[in-house]
């Protein structure tokens, strides 16, 4: 199948609501997010002790303190101390209440978080798996370095008018503080890397996951391409589909929405957006 493409990078400043969600959330696409850490730099630092001290307690739970005990990474639910999405931290490109009027934006619209950790060299899973949820995914890589190798699930179209055909791979690896935009249906693996960042050691890895049901993904792609989903094996034809819940009806009640806020055409670019990002991009 090729090379690999790389996943696109873009720090939070460059990325408006309405422009992540027309280029990534749409579409289905996945995007690198980076300064996370820029908004509020003194309360990620509290964060990260809460985090380290929930991940040591559920390493104490399970009786493995050590990478020679353990297999592959470790899931870790929400626990007292890990942040939820909340005004206080949130970058202004989940700020939705830009585009819809009454979008909650106390953090009540993202589920609660869960955290993936493990030693370097380790993998979460399966080498490739998929997630069989219906949401959107942000991996905030909090410490350490993770190779991401994503899969396409179907035939997308960029904003730039590039085709990636389905199973195409699209690599990225994350730093501290950066993110990764996941949008459902896409087969993955990770490896946390044993090597540092220059001269630098490995360290452990600690990543933030939040998912979030609006805006729904893959309301563009559906438009044009409205049997792209149907009779999938996994199960995404029921989140495509549903009749309330599903991605079409939902982005078809989203596209209302910002219209009602004095958004035209919310599921197209305009001409100016679109010369603006040249078509090497997503």
């Amino acid at each position: 199948q090729g090379d690999a493409l790389s996943i696109p990078r873009l720090h939070l400043k460059e990325l408006s609501p309405l422009n992540f969600y027309q280029r990534f959330v749409s579409r289905g696409l996945p995007v690198v997010l980076q300064g996370f850490k820029d908004k509020n730099p003194e309360l990620w630092s509290s964060h990260l002790i809460d985090i380290s001290r929930a991940r040591h307690q559920h390493m104490q739970e399970i009786g493995c303190m050590e990478k020679s005990c353990s297999s592959m990474a470790l899931l870790t639910h929400y626990q007292e101390g890990m942040p939820r999405m909340t005004e206080e931290w949130m970058p202004q490109t989940f700020d939705f209440s830009q585009l819809v009027s009454g979008y909650d934006t106390s953090g009540l619209m993202w589920e609660d978080p869960s955290m993936f950790s493990g030693f370097p060299g380790e993998t979460f899973a399966d080498r490739s798996h998929v997630d069989t949820g219906c949401d959107n995914d942000i991996s905030i890589q909090l410490t350490g370095r993770k190779r991401w190798s994503l899969y396409a699930p179907v035939r997308h179209l960029t904003s730039g008018g590039e085709v990636i055909k389905p199973l195409t791979r699209m690599d990225t690896v994350l730093g501290p503080f950066e993110a990764l935009y996941k949008p459902p249906g896409w087969f993955h693996n990770t490896t946390i890397l044993d090597e540092g960042d220059g001269a630098d050691q490995a360290e452990d890895s600690m990543a933030l996951v939040l998912s979030f049901i609006d805006p729904p993904p893959y309301g563009k792609l559906l438009e044009s391409s409205p049997g792209v989903w149907k009779n999938n094996p996994f199960g995404f034809s029921k989140c495509a589909y549903h009749k309330k819940r599903g991605w079409w009806k939902r982005s078809m009640m989203w596209n209302e929405l910002m219209q009602q806020k004095h958004i035209a055409n919310p599921s197209e670019m305009s001409e100016r957006e679109q010369s603006h990002h040249p078509k090497s991009e997503l």
